[in-house]
């Protein structure tokens, strides 16, 4: 018996929403952890005992406070000049980071269904007419936030591990250095594959510094 076409488009509907649910949430997670890596920081500049830094940092409730907690301890002298700026430079990457991660969060979802064979779902912003208001998030999309935030996330946790590890000094910051090169390597819209100028010129020296 073959389908409706309402039924057409509800399964359609709902295998365009079973595609987005994994990169939508999983976009979400590697937010949580850039989040989580940035506490562990507060909790490494700050000197706080773990418990009372994570409640600190998190008690502010919204992303931009923690940031300018974060922010102001990096303001104080610590003794760690290259853990701070390599923790600056982390920080504002999350910043540049944050504003997508807003859109993503608050915008609404509208199917497209303008082709009869696959439909699509895409993330609108918010407000009476959702489909006049700018550029739609789209899976493609979701799939390149979720690896920026990832390699984020992943360079943040390999740099604040060296800081618990028993390195020798001069061995842990040449690692961090690795680290903060790769961190500054990101691109600056967590929206997009694309390097700027600045950091492909800084990908050439580093490819012939290793030739």
């Amino acid at each position: 018996m073959s389908e409706s076409s309402s039924e057409k488009h509800e399964r359609l509907t709902n295998e365009a929403l079973e595609r987005l649910y994994p990169l939508y949430g999983q976009a979400m997670l590697n937010w949580s952890n850039i989040e989580d890596c940035l506490c562990e920081w507060f909790h490494y500049i700050s000197g706080m005992k773990p418990p009372q830094a994570r409640a600190v940092f998190f008690s502010a409730r919204g992303f931009a406070a923690r940031a300018d907690m974060l922010s102001a301890l990096l303001d104080v002298p610590n003794g760690k000049p290259w853990v701070s700026e390599f923790v600056r430079d982390s920080l504002n990457k999350s910043i540049a980071y944050s504003q997508v991660r807003n859109r993503v969060a608050h915008r609404v979802p509208v199917i497209n269904a303008s082709s009869d064979q696959s439909h699509i779902v895409e993330l609108h912003e918010g407000g009476t007419y959702p489909f006049l208001s700018g550029t739609p998030i789209l899976g493609a999309h979701l799939a390149i936030i979720c690896d920026n935030y990832a390699n984020l996330g992943r360079i943040n946790r390999k740099a604040w591990l060296l800081t618990r590890g028993k390195i020798a000094p001069k061995e842990r910051k040449a690692r961090l250095q690795e680290c903060h090169g790769k961190l500054l390597l990101l691109p600056n819209q967590a929206d997009s594959s694309e390097l700027s100028r600045k950091q492909r010129g800084r990908e050439l020296q580093r490819k012939s510094s290793r030739k």
